[in-house]
């Protein structure tokens, strides 16, 4: 009898304790199931046991002295458990519970068949932005939103020729509605656009969706040859071809719509130019992607390829239009193209466009003799390509600190090296892309925009060589062999001698300077 009350004794004090048994920390109760008679409880009645999730602070502690559980799962065996982890002797720690979560998951829906594999139904589900505050914040939810309305492009819409966009016009007493962009869905419009666009950077006419935004610098700028097809098309209608006079129908259609919508632009530049001036405002229809443009850089003559243009700030916040202009140059193993960003400051009025700093090539008062001269200068600059003793008498210069030109005259011998320029001025080094790969831009009017501030920064920023862009710069930090067979020199051609830099980098032997030098002045002999 004695004995009997101390083991009641003993199962008292265990009342409410949590049990570690091999990983699986157990709450325990005494049965409550009584034999019917209100005595103690029946022998051998199973008690209720619950898994528990430890924190993952306590990663490596042994279980006994983990925390009390904070929420509990599905009732489960532990003593399978406590095997797998050898024996009910041993205390797992928190990453060795972790381990068998996999195991524990399928022995649940072992025991309890219907129970739920979290992230395996085989489906997805929906969620809805709510209504936006007024700071345009919004949170998610499952339901649709009311005032969902149904797509405005649809079955129906793919049966027109051309989508209009408008949108709502302010501060204009003339209209009320504009155009925001317009879709080319006719095929019979794509086949008549790939002639007009031929070799515009940024388009491809092809595409099943051929959309165009903003000002459509694109059709502007290809105006003239716009109406010069529909001229043509005209021309075959005369011999009673069906398709010929279909063709022409939706060409009309285009140019009657681009005519209404930008009539004042498409006036006001073509006034402009012919008087041989331009506002800033209209700058734009000035200057076509992919045309040769002038300009003095360093008092130095230069012809580029125009990469890109848009309207912008200076890193003073001054409103100007930046042209993005694309030039070959050699990193010392191959020729390739760079890009330098040039800008024209805002002005009120008209401006002479032969005063502008930069300006198309067609405006140049002498063009041809600008062409003869560059391309010949090109040519000096491919024969120095290399390593090269000569003689200079000029200035040379580099950058130095807080990215200020430090300027020297030279007059002395030099070695034209640009390979060892990039070797031995890596904060300085050239880094071009190869001639072979094409660098086209998207088009403003298939989706252009404004540059905020901080997208070019200043003029006196952008020289040759010190552009934010790496441009072609290895990957792998490695200069190409000098004599490697794959970094064979090509010889350029007399369009890519016109837009080549003045510079040739080299060291000065007096001086003992690794400087810019200026191809005009490097002689064979002092």
């Amino acid at each position: 009898m004695a004995r009997r009350d101390a083991d009641s004794s003993s199962e008292s004090e265990g009342e409410g304790k949590a049990d570690q048994v091999n990983g699986v920390a157990k709450a325990t109760t005494p049965a409550t199931t009584t034999d019917g008679n209100g005595g103690t409880p029946k022998e051998g009645e199973a008690e209720k046991e619950k898994l528990v999730k430890l924190d993952p602070e306590e990663v490596g502690k042994p279980l006994a002295t983990a925390h009390q559980p904070r929420h509990y799962g599905e009732a489960t065996d532990a003593a399978a458990f406590a095997f797998a982890f050898g024996g009910f002797n041993h205390t797992p720690t928190y990453k060795e519970l972790r381990q068998q979560q996999a195991s524990e998951h399928l022995y649940n829906a072992y025991l309890f068949p219907g129970f739920p594999f979290v992230s395996m139904s085989v489906g997805y589900k929906n969620l809805y932005s709510g209504k936006e505050d007024k700071r345009g914040r919004f949170q998610w939810q499952t339901s649709v939103p009311e005032d969902l309305g149904k797509p405005a492009e649809d079955a129906e819409s793919e049966k027109w020729a051309i989508i209009v966009r408008h949108v709502k016009t302010y501060n204009d007493p003339k209209k009320v509605l504009s155009v925001h962009s317009i879709v080319i869905q006719s095929p019979l419009l794509k086949e008549l656009l790939k002639g007009v666009l031929a070799g515009y950077p940024g388009v491809t006419v092809g595409l099943k969706r051929l959309e165009f935004s903003g000002r459509f610098e694109p059709l502007i700028h290809r105006w003239p040859e716009l109406v010069q097809s529909i001229k043509e098309l005209k021309e075959q209608t005369d011999s009673d071809d069906a398709k010929a006079d279909e063709r022409l129908k939706h060409a009309e259609l285009l140019h009657d719509l681009l005519a209404t919508e930008f009539k004042d632009s498409i006036d006001s530049a073509t006034d402009l130019k012919s008087q041989g001036v331009m506002t800033y405002e209209h700058l734009w229809t000035l200057f076509q992607p992919g045309s040769l443009v002038f300009s003095k850089q360093q008092s130095q003559d230069r012809i580029f390829r125009l990469h890109s243009s848009k309207y912008g700030q200076d890193r003073n916040g001054n409103p100007v239009y930046w042209l993005t202009c694309q030039y070959v140059d050699y990193d010392g193993t191959r020729w390739g193209t760079n890009k330098l960003n040039v800008c024209i400051p805002a002005y009120e009025g008209t401006k002479p466009i032969i005063s502008l700093p930069t300006l198309p090539l067609d405006f140049h008062g002498d063009s041809t003799a600008l062409i003869d001269r560059l391309t010949e200068r090109g040519g000096k600059v491919e024969t120095l390509a290399g390593s090269h003793y000569r003689a200079y008498n000029g200035v040379g210069w580099r950058m130095g600190n807080m990215n200020v030109k430090e300027k020297y005259t030279v007059k002395g011998r030099v070695v034209i090296d640009t390979y060892g320029w990039n070797r031995f001025n890596p904060n300085m080094s050239v880094y071009v892309t190869a001639l072979h790969v094409k660098d086209t831009p998207a088009a403003a009017g298939t989706g252009g925009g404004t540059l905020a501030v901080g997208d070019y920064g200043g003029e006196d920023e952008y020289d040759e060589g010190y552009d934010d862009d790496d441009g072609g710069m290895p990957v792998d930090g490695f200069f190409a062999d000098e004599e490697d067979e794959d970094n064979k020199r090509v010889t350029m051609t007399d369009e890519q001698k016109m837009i080549c830099t003045p510079l040739v980098r080299g060291y000065a032997l007096k001086e003992k300077l690794w400087l810019n030098f200026f191809v005009n002045a490097v002689q064979d002999e002092l």
